[in-house]
């Protein structure tokens, strides 16, 4: 059953929908605690990042990869973190509050795998500099 879904979700033409479908994909193997098969899928959904035009689209998968990749690979999850916050400067004003807010959501899960008082600043920063009102707190609540 999985690999048909897989499968099937390479046959998906939009770039977004198809890595976010692996996403999925690869936290079903990480509940399955087939950790092998998940990390390999994430590998193949950063190796692919680059397929996606929109900037923003790009920091959601990174904020997916990072909290996926916090499961199976600590590291590779804070080299994910780490790009998605630099593409953060480069997303579109109108999808920036939805970008950062997933990048908060990265920080408070990697956080909670490796403690880090750092990140917790991170957090902060990347939540400081959310313009809407109802976002902002939402980021903070999150």
């Amino acid at each position: 059953m999985i690999v048909l879904i897989f499968r099937f979700l390479q046959l998906i033409n939009d770039p977004y929908m198809e890595l976010s479908g692996m996403c999925n994909l690869a936290e079903t193997y990480i509940k399955l605690h087939d950790f092998d098969h998940a990390q390999e899928i994430l590998n193949d959904v950063y190796q692919s990042i680059q397929k996606i035009p929109a900037e923003y689209k790009k920091v959601l998968i990174f904020s997916d990869l990072t909290m996926l990749f916090s499961s199976v690979d600590p590291q590779k999850a804070k080299k994910c973190l780490k790009q998605g916050i630099e593409r953060l400067n480069n997303v579109e004003s109108d999808k920036n509050p939805m970008a950062s807010k997933r990048i908060v959501l990265a920080l408070v899960r990697i956080n909670f795998i490796e403690p880090d008082s750092e990140l917790i600043n991170v957090a902060l920063q990347v939540s400081s500099k959310i313009t809407e009102p109802v976002d902002y707190v939402d980021s903070l609540i999150q």
